[in-house]
């Protein structure tokens, strides 16, 4: 509207100075027209001022939004974060500990993962099973994207947009909610199956899994895209943050204290 506005004065002004050099210097219409120009003049000077302020408190709000939501977006990736962090430590036999978020997506990150058993106990408070725990939190991270996304969308660029909406419409999440079903059906017929000597594996990550089928390679796989999803997301967040601000690990987060998980 500013844009159009403006242009219109500026033809007015170009018509104003034409007829200025047109009319003769003793016409009183000559006098007219000049007093015409400077009140066109200050016109557009004021406009353009007023058009300057408003887009800067435009501006300045845009960045007071971002800055909040970046702070959000903060904790709950650091709170995931460390729910990977906990995940990959319940492994048996691993003194591997991830220093860096590019270590998530690491091959020893992943291999280690494949040991990781659903069915036992999560270092959480109150205490549950991995299969249980492990479902609430990513939930609860992905309700809270959702809901960032829904009331910040219209500050943030098209990048971060694509990357929450991709990230929080992961099949990785339907996997995980499945678990609670399984257990269940193992807990139903775990009388049977040890009559048949049958002893399951609850390493969904791994080359086993449940029944030892092929399907595991495709939790696998939908494991390996949430987290390059997610160490992205990471990067992105940590591009807009001050260097002390910068997700690094959650061993560095005052949140981990003596291996239980205070979210």
């Amino acid at each position: 509207m500013y844009k159009t506005i403006s242009l219109g004065f500026s033809s007015a002004l170009i018509l104003l100075a034409f007829a200025d050099f047109l009319l003769p210097s003793n016409s009183w219409i000559k006098d007219y027209v000049r007093g015409t120009f400077t009140e066109t003049v200050g016109i557009i000077a004021t406009l353009l001022f007023v058009n300057y302020l408003f887009d800067k408190n435009e501006m300045n709000e845009k960045e007071k939004f971002k800055k909040l939501f970046f702070k959000h977006l903060r904790s709950h990736l650091v709170k995931h974060l460390t729910l990977l962090f906990q995940m990959h430590q319940s492994v048996e036999e691993t003194a591997y500990k991830p220093q860096k978020t590019k270590d998530y997506i690491s091959e020893k990150f992943l291999s280690d993962l494949e040991r990781f058993d659903f069915s036992k106990q999560s270092p959480s408070y109150p205490v549950s099973f991995w299969y249980q725990y492990i479902v609430t939190e990513t939930n609860k991270f992905r309700s809270s994207l959702n809901s960032l996304l829904d009331r910040y969308i219209i500050y943030l660029d098209n990048e971060m947009i694509e990357m929450i909406e991709r990230l929080t419409n992961s099949n990785y999440y339907y996997f995980l909610e499945s678990l609670p079903k399984v257990f269940q059906a193992y807990q139903n017929n775990k009388e049977h199956w040890e009559k048949m000597g049958i002893k399951p594996s609850f390493n969904f990550f791994g080359d086993n899994g449940l029944f030892g089928t092929k399907e595991i390679h495709q939790q696998n796989l939908e494991l390996t895209k949430h987290l390059t999803d997610f160490i992205y997301l990471v990067e992105l967040t940590n591009n807009t943050l001050s260097e002390k601000n910068r997700i690094q690990g959650p061993q560095n987060e005052p949140i981990l204290e003596k291996g239980i998980l205070h979210l």
